[in-house]
């Protein structure tokens, strides 16, 4: 769901240190960073989601309804 959003903001990141950072260890490094970053991002959204929706579903099965 998450996951467009995340890239755009990703790619952002990745076309700055790619076009500014010239120094080509510290431009690997950074994209590494970037790609772990996004991975994490993406996962947390997921966790976030699944959380959410197993909170619900629980407390829909004791009675409570959303309004």
């Amino acid at each position: 769901m998450f996951d467009v959003f995340i890239d755009t903001i990703q790619g952002y990141k990745k076309q700055f240190v790619s076009t500014f950072v010239t120094e080509k260890s510290t431009r690997d490094a950074l994209t590494k960073w970037l790609d772990a970053e996004t991975d994490f991002a993406k996962q947390s959204f997921k966790t976030a989601e699944v959380l959410s929706k197993e909170t619900y579903g629980h407390f829909s099965k004791m009675g409570f309804k959303a309004n």
